[in-house]
Formats: structure tokens, C-alpha cells, sequence
């Protein structure tokens, strides 16, 4: 099988990942077939190797899963397989019943396998049944009285997958994203599908968390004893989809434990809806996926700019603009050059050095402004990146005239009100540019300038 073979060439203890990859699993727009391409050739080149397509608001997928697929989309399809094996990629791709499914209805499982014969016959090996993010429990009273629970019913159906893959596909994989896909690993749900469910059938697992701040060995062998299996984790990072859409998640990938390597099937990464800007946190997924014991995040970010920005002077400009975006559920340390500055600036003013606090505020504004003037550029190296960082951009730009702004007022007459202003504007943005530094350090400012000592 795909993945058996893939696990079985590496000598134990494994110094690699067995599966290393992309789902592309996040609500919202998905790629388009070109991004799907161009991702493809991009995971060649960073020796990852599987591509796994489940979008979630492609209609085929959830919404209008027993329909057979038009042939439009099976052509694309094809394509993808053809391309994917050419870069000896595995391509894999699922069907999300839950929803709408009763499992006690033989002609849904019927339905259910027409789809996904539709893409086993494309050449694809790896398939999903997906249960992610539906109801937890039984919609039909059929379903309540054919089974005695929900993960009892998931079971079943992946277990006649299963069989039917065996007999008439037997070199094709099943993947199953059970409904409790994150946790402690000791959840009654997941303790009966490991029992239930046979053991040659993937699941996937997000961790403690939907999105988890850590991936370790410890809860790797929890999920193992409870699931009897090993987990094939579903990282979502970098994703930025549902309440995170505002966030441009463009960080290196951390806290993931180097022993994972022994205690997991594999990775795949949940990638941002902006093909491009992703590029920056694979790169450093697929680092950290070929070589754990020896990856180091800022080490691996700096070779993922220099992979996606060719340009020396683009890339320098671009970095300056990423180092005021790396919050996310991995860190929260968003902007570390820029807070360490406005400490600089606070430390001076409040030490009665305003002439130094302003030269720093200056300097700040017009390091931000040469760099966004590079990255607006037309003549910017990767415009796609150009384009679809420019939401956060914006954001940025104004950060650095709101600076120029502080340091006129300053100079002038220090007016904590002017000030106030500025914070209530910088806490109005929802991208997560500078983090919480910009407009705490402009109400800590305000609160100051307007405190009888500056009086």
C-alpha cells in the first residue's frame, strides 16, 4: 500500500517523517487548480510527499457528496494525479458525509463508495471519509437504532470501506477524520473507534487542540494506547480560516516535538488560503519534517524567504514587514523588533530623553516606509506574495505613519488626546500586524502625557 510502503523503506528509528505534506482542508476559498500546480512543484523541491485535497466549502466535498463529480472537475483532477506522480508526490483526496449521512441507509454507503470510485479509478490510492466538524450524534432514528453509538456507526462504515477497497482496490489506502479529532487522546468517542475500527485504517488527529500550540510524545502515546494506532496529525499551521482569516500566519513552525518522528504516521499541514505567502511556513514544515532532531525554526525561516523572495533587497524589506507578523497559536511574541524599539522609545521619554525617543520613533517610521515602498513596487520580485500580503500591508503602512505622526506631536506639543486617537485607531484593525504592542504602547503613552507629571 501507499503509505505502508512509504513507512516501511524507512530503517527504524526513523531519522524522517514517513508522510510529509499538505492538507488542503481549510474553510473558505479554495485554491485554484493553477495554485494547486504550482504547489505541487513546490513541494518537490522541499521533499514533501503527499498532497491531500479536502477543501471544505468545495461543494463536492461536503454539501453534495453523493452526487457523482462532472467531468470538468474529474479532467483537473486528473491533471493533479498525472502531475503529482511525476514529482513522486502522493495525491490523496476525501468526501465529507457527516452532514447529511444515515448510516443505516445501505444506499448512502452505496453513494459514498460510487464517489469515491470515481477518484480511485483516476489513480488516486489514498481516500478519506471525513467526520470532521458535523453533529455529534445520530440525525436519523434509524441510525439511533441500528447503533448503539457514534463512533459504533463510524466504525461500520469505515470497516465496509475498508473491505470494499480490499476486494476491488487493494492497493488504495483509507484515511477516516473521526468527529472527535483533537483532545486528550482519552476520549470514551475515540477509545471505542480504535477498538472498533480496523487497525490498517488511518486517523487523524489535530492534538489537544483544533489548532495546538504543541505537538509531543507524550500526548502521541496517549492517542496510540487509546486508538491503537499511531496518529497521522492534522496540523492546522499555518492556517488562517473561520476567526482567524484577519491573522497572516507567515511564522516558522514550532513546538512540534523532534520525537514525533518514532510516535506518528506523519504530517500533513493545514495551509493558509494565500497559496503563496504559505509557502514561507511549509518551507520550514518540510525542514523540520525531513530532518526533526536537527531543525531550528529561525534558521529554517531565514532559507524559506530566501526560497519564496529571490531578490536579496525584496526579501530584506518583506522580512522587515513578516517580523511584525508572527502571532499566531505557534507564538505569540508577534512583533519582537518592533516592541523592543517602542521599549527603547518608552524607556528614553519616561527617562526625560525626548530628543532620543524621537529620533527612534523617526527611524522606525522610515524603516517601515522604505519597506512597504519595496513591497508595493511593481518591480517587486513575487508579486503574488506582493498581492496577497497586502491587506496586512496596509496595516503596517499606516503603523509606521501613525510613528512619523507620534513623532511630530512629540516634538511640537506633546498632546496625550492626539495620542489616544492614534491608539483607538491601531485597536480598531483586526490583522494581527504588530500585535498588542503599537496600541498599548500608544495608550501607555496617552495615559502618560496626560498625567500631571508631564505637566
Amino acid at each position: 500500500m501507499v503509505f505502508e510502503a512509504v513507512l516501511a523503506n524507512i530503517v527504524m528509528p526513523m531519522n524522517k517523517f514517513g508522510i510529509r505534506g499538505v492538507i488542503e482542508g481549510f474553510y473558505g476559498k479554495p485554491w485554484t487548480h493553477e495554485e494547486r500546480i504550482d504547489m505541487l512543484n513546490f513541494m518537490a523541491t522541499t521533499k514533501l510527499n503527499t498532497y491531500f485535497l479536502a477543501p471544505k466549502d468545495e461543494p463536492g466535498h461536503r454539501r453534495s457528496w453523493q452526487d457523482l463529480r462532472p467531468e470538468s472537475e474529474l479532467t483537473q483532477l486528473r491533471e493533479l494525479v498525472a502531475h503529482a506522480t511525476s514529482k513522486a508526490i502522493t495525491f490523496g483526496t476525501a468526501v465529507s458525509p457527516g452532514q447529511t449521512i444515515i448510516y443505516s441507509e445501505p444506499s448512502e454507503l452505496e453513494a459514498l463508495k460510487g464517489r469515491l470510485k470515481q477518484y480511485l479509478d483516476l489513480g488516486i490510492n489514498v481516500v478519506g471519509v471525513f467526520f470532521d466538524d458535523i453533529p455529534a450524534d445520530f440525525q436519523a432514528e434509524g441510525d439511533v437504532k441500528a447503533f448503539n453509538s457514534f463512533a459504533q456507526a463510524h466504525a461500520a462504515l469505515g470497516n465496509q470501506i475498508f473491505d470494499w477497497l480490499q476486494r476491488e482496490y487493494p492497493n488504495a489506502e483509507l484515511i477516516i477524520c473521526p468527529t472527535v479529532y483533537r483532545g486528550t487522546g482519552r476520549e470514551e468517542y475515540l477509545v471505542e473507534l480504535g477498538e472498533l475500527l480496523n487497525s490498517k485504517v488511518h486517523l487523524l488527529w489535530t492534538g489537544i487542540q483544533i489548532c495546538s500550540f504543541r505537538l509531543d510524545v507524550r500526548d502521541a502515546l496517549i492517542f496510540q494506547e487509546s486508538a491503537k494506532r499511531k496518529p497521522l496529525y492534522w496540523d492546522n499551521y499555518p492556517v488562517n480560516d473561520v476567526a482567524m482569516i484577519h491573522e497572516l500566519h507567515i511564522g516558522p513552525l514550532r513546538a512540534r516535538e523532534a520525537g514525533l518522528v518514532d510516535h506518528s504516521e506523519g504530517l500533513l499541514a493545514n495551509p493558509m488560503w494565500q497559496a503563496e505567502a504559505t509557502k514561507i511556513p511549509l518551507f520550514t514544515i518540510a525542514e523540520y519534517l525531513d530532518d526533526p532532531i536537527n531543525y531550528d525554526p529561525d534558521a529554517s525561516w531565514d532559507r524559506a524567504l530566501v526560497e519564496v523572495i529571490t531578490d536579496s533587497n525584496d526579501r530584506a524589506a518583506y522580512r522587515k514587514f513578516a517580523r511584525t507578523s508572527l502571532w499566531s497559536c505557534l507564538n505569540d511574541d508577534a512583533s519582537p523588533d518592533f516592541s523592543s524599539s517602542l521599549g527603547d522609545v518608552a524607556f528614553n521619554y519616561r527617562s526625560g530623553q525626548m530628543p532620543k525617543a524621537i529620533e527612534i520613533l523617526n527611524s522606525m517610521a522610515n524603516e517601515i516606509s522604505a519597506a512597504t515602498l519595496i513591497i508595493q513596487s511593481p518591480n517587486f520580485c513575487n508579486a503574488k506574495l506582493a498581492t496577497e500580503s497586502a491587506p496586512w500591508i496596509v496595516h503596517y503602512h499606516r503603523g509606521g505613519q501613525i510613528l512619523e505622526l507620534l513623532a511630530k506631536n512629540l516634538t511640537t506639543q506633546p498632546d496625550g488626546n492626539f495620542v489616544r486617537t492614534l491608539a483607538d485607531e491601531a485597536l480598531t484593525w483586526r490583522s494581527r500586524i504588530f500585535g498588542d504592542s503599537l496600541h498599548m504602547f500608544l495608550g501607555e503613552l496617552a495615559d502618560d502625557l496626560n498625567s500631571a507629571e508631564f505637566h
